[in-house]
């Protein structure tokens, strides 16, 4: 009997601690990642239900099929199928003796076999279970990489006793990233964090140019810190203008903070045109995020509530309602929101408890 890309995507999260799904390139991908700390983090498996641009050999067009991808180390790669294969050309696969449309079988990922990941096309429960121990040693080997990946940010060099050495030997590891041929290196998230560490240097000149190019390759992050740099003139010419812009373009992809900065300009007409209604609009955007995925952004969604109490308690932009008002701080203060939490002790809400 098959099992479905949900049954292994629910025994991941079921079993193992510090995951998070994203799914990108047409994959749902299960990433180790505690506290949401990095961008995406560390691969452990994915979930391929539709062929790719570059990524046809398994067929996965056939109703019904789909794969699962693991990342294991190579000699555990070595150990099940002999060696590992070369890299092939763009658009092609490994040289290597298998059927890639064989279902229910255990084999070399069809093109990043180089790497040391296996497949299995649309697994039965007893192969799911073969696939189980691969599942467990790529969460370990994940941890791993998560380790050395965060002993290289910013956070941690504070601990270094050569804070600007140490932050300089990261700028290189980051560097080396970017230079990578690696398909799975994350490059945006590189230049990100280059440019945090240039900012930990105050170099904004070099922080601004590595955020740019993280920018121009979509890392949402990367947009709150162009608008704040633009805002603060921070490596370039104060400009609220062209913060705004950028809040605007991260708020457009989702970004948490770029959302709520882009609600604060709205607000206050800072470079653009005072508009309560707009700025009630991205506040309402953050307010009804809900669910599991979102619990990692508490913060920024009790934020945003405490800014629509605000809204309703001033009468900014809407009649003044302390019931509304109350009952969005009360949210606010649940997402632990401490603001909310000492707006609900006036005694103008008393009666609304």
């Amino acid at each position: 009997m098959a099992i479905t890309p949900d049954d292994i995507m629910r025994y991941c999260f079921d079993n193992f601690e510090g995951l998070v799904e994203v799914n990108s390139w047409g994959e749902r991908g299960v990433f180790y990642n505690p506290g949401g700390v990095l961008k995406r983090g560390v691969y452990v498996l994915t979930i391929k239900e539709k062929d790719g641009d570059n990524d046809r050999a398994s067929r996965l067009d056939r109703d019904g099929v789909w794969r699962v991808n693991i990342g294991v180390r190579k000699q555990t790669f070595r150990t099940l199928f002999a060696e590992l294969p070369q890299r092939p050309n763009k658009g092609c696969i490994v040289d290597m003796p298998y059927d890639f449309t064989a279902k229910d079988v255990i084999m070399p990922h069809p093109v990043y076999a180089w790497m040391g990941w296996i497949c299995a096309l649309t697994p039965s429960e007893i192969t799911f279970e073969s696939l189980k121990p691969y599942i467990l040693e790529s969460y370990e080997y994940a941890k791993e990489k998560f380790c050395k990946k965060m002993g290289g940010t910013v956070n941690q060099l504070s601990e270094n006793s050569d804070r600007t050495s140490a932050i300089r030997e990261s700028i290189k590891r980051y560097n080396d990233i970017i230079e990578s041929n690696e398909p799975f290196c994350m490059k945006d998230e590189a230049w990100y964090m280059m440019g945090l560490a240039y900012q930990e240097l105050s170099d904004f000149k070099k922080a601004f140019n590595c955020f740019k190019k993280a920018a121009a390759m979509n890392y949402d992050e990367a947009f709150v810190k162009m608008g704040d740099a633009y805002m603060n003139g921070l490596g370039v010419k104060r400009n609220p203008a062209m913060a705004f812009r950028w809040y605007r373009k991260g708020a457009d992809m989702g970004e948490i903070n770029a959302t709520l900065k882009l609600a604060d300009c709205y607000k206050h007409g800072t470079g653009c045109k005072a508009d309560y209604s707009k700025a009630m609009e991205q506040y309402l955007y953050l307010a009804e995020r809900t669910g599991r995925y979102w619990q990692r952004y508490a913060d920024g969604i009790g934020t945003a509530l405490y800014e629509i109490g605000n809204m309703y308690l001033f009468g900014s932009g809407v009649p003044i309602d302390l019931k509304k008002a109350a009952k969005y701080f009360r949210l606010a203060a649940k997402k632990g929101n401490r603001n909310a939490e000492s707006a609900l002790k006036n005694e103008i809400f008393k009666t609304f408890e």
